[in-house]
């Protein structure tokens, strides 16, 4: 009875009934307390289902029917190629001159204009000569006394000689003593050695005439060659001798030379093609020399092969070689550092890829393409020369292929794209967009609205809920992008492909 008695005033507030209401902080009974759960139960159930609900309908409206990115693709097409290398070489004069003096005197004349163009024979200093010409003088006079001395020599032989024979008759006579004779013959012994003394003289003094006359001439001081001449190093006045070093320079500047170092390797390579072909062909396979500037200009006129070193240097395992280009217009000069560019005369057919779609990676140079089907694959190639529009490969890649030349930050191996051939990318000079979504557009203000997804409005989502996991999915860091796009060493998949493998 007692019990029934506490539990009577709940039952009748339960019933509605007047005899007691609850003040406010009282504690409910076990029925009111397991009524109350289960319809926060209910009610978070409904929740839930109206959440689903409402997810799956903006899944179907947008998230499952994602557009498949946009990529820039290009067909690989094949051309002809020449093998081309580029090396560091230097330009050197093929005749350089130090003009020096070679007997000592003050310089009475520099008879040019320093930096400007000489010929051959042409006079540039001049040495004084009035020392040199004494000395000439002086010369000629020993010679001429020379000559006298042969002659008055030469007259004393003769009455010698005609004294010694009648000395001779007179002895096998007996009319003479045999000491006469003998006296006779040493007078005319003595007339011949003064004979040959006298023309000694002579020859001494044509020597001294001529060593005169090659001084004198080193007075004047002629350029050897043609070319161009540097600056003085001494100016009138001055001092010089043999000592005295370089007076100036004069260098040949058409034609000029430019010498670079090749890898031993690709001289192997030029000889083994040279070997292997015979006649013309022979002489297509030899290297046909170009330069570049250092503005980066191409040089206009075409060089050609003077030389091969004959050893390799063992250092640097290259060989010198030695090309002639004309230089009419002396843009090339001495010491100038230039860009080699060396190509073989005959082309060869090989595929040619677009720079940018060309990835540098630590295993080597590799391209995505895409199938036929549409799906993106990876494949490693060796790249040859460069060319105008891109790249040689010489292995990896067929003429035909399509490669990915832009987007490839937005896709990865396996994934579906759609592809917008290059020629079409940017109509009318506008730059090809690729969106968070995958799509591509060309930057005009009208979007193709078959490319977005449906439910989607100038980008205003249709479901608030698939907004929120867009933007979950572009900030999520485990899809290993950052702002740009890219991972760290390789290209990362797109927003789109991100949320498809969420």
């Amino acid at each position: 009875m007692a019990s029934m008695q506490m539990g009577q005033p709940d039952l009748e507030a339960i019933r509605g009934g007047g005899a007691s209401r609850r003040r406010p902080g009282s504690v409910r009974g076990p029925l009111g307390l397991r009524r109350q759960t289960v319809g926060i139960a209910i009610a978070a159930a409904a929740a839930l289902a109206a959440g689903v609900a409402g997810a799956t309908d903006g899944a179907g409206d947008g998230a499952g029917q994602t557009p498949p990115p946009s990529v820039v693709v290009a067909a690989v097409a094949v051309q002809d190629v020449s093998a081309e290398h580029r090396y560091i070489g230097t330009i050197k004069a093929i005749q350089s001159v130090d003009l020096k003096a070679r007997v000592e005197g003050f310089l009475e004349r520099v008879a040019f204009d320093q930096g400007s163009a000489v010929e051959a024979g042409q006079m540039l200093y001049r040495i004084e000569q009035a020392p040199f010409q004494a000395k000439f003088a002086s010369a000629e006079g020993q010679l001429a006394a020379a000559k006298a001395q042969l002659a008055s020599a030469q007259a004393t032989l003769e009455d010698k000689q005609a004294d010694f024979e009648r000395q001779a008759t007179l002895v096998k006579q007996g009319d003479v003593s045999k000491t006469a004779f003998d006296r006779a013959k040493a007078e005319r012994d003595e007339a011949k050695a003064a004979v040959e003394e006298a023309k000694a003289s002579i020859q001494q003094a044509q020597a001294g005439i001529e060593s005169a006359e090659i001084d004198l001439g080193y007075t004047i001081i002629r350029s050897p060659i043609d070319g161009r001449i540097g600056a003085t190093q001494y100016t009138q006045g001055n001092l010089v001798d043999s000592s005295s070093g370089t007076l100036a320079t004069v260098v040949q500047l058409d034609p000029i030379r430019a010498v670079f170092s090749i890898p031993s390797s690709d001289f192997v390579k030029v000889q083994q093609r040279a070997a292997g072909a015979t006649g013309k062909d022979k002489a297509q396979v030899q290297f046909v020399p170009e330069l570049i500037l250092p503005t980066g200009q191409t040089y206009p006129h075409q060089g050609k092969l003077a030389f091969v070193d004959n050893q390799v240097d063992p250092g640097t395992g290259t060989i010198a070689v030695y090309a002639d280009f004309p230089n009419p217009d002396h843009l090339l000069l001495p010491g100038q550092f230039v860009t080699a560019l060396v190509r073989s005369a005959e082309p060869q057919r090989e595929p040619v890829v677009p720079a940018a779609a060309i990835q540098r990676t630590r295993d080597g140079a590799q391209v995505y393409l895409v199938g036929q089907d549409n799906r993106i694959a990876v494949r490693q190639i060796k790249t040859g020369v460069q060319t105008s529009n891109g790249y040689a490969v010489t292995s990896g890649l067929q003429g035909g292929e399509i490669v990915v030349v832009s987007g490839i930050q937005k896709v990865k191996p396996g994934v579906k794209v759609k592809t917008v051939k290059q020629s079409e990318a940017a109509p009318m000079g506008k730059a090809l967009s690729i969106d968070s979504s995958g799509t591509g557009s060309s930057g005009d203000a009208a979007t193709d609205k078959a490319d977005q997804p449906a439910g989607s409005h100038d980008g205003q989502s249709g479901d608030a809920d698939g907004s929120a996991d867009s933007a979950r999915t572009d900030s999520d860091p485990a899809s290993g992008s950052d702002a740009s796009g890219t991972s760290e060493g390789r290209p990362t998949q797109s927003t789109a492909n991100a949320a498809d493998d969420n």
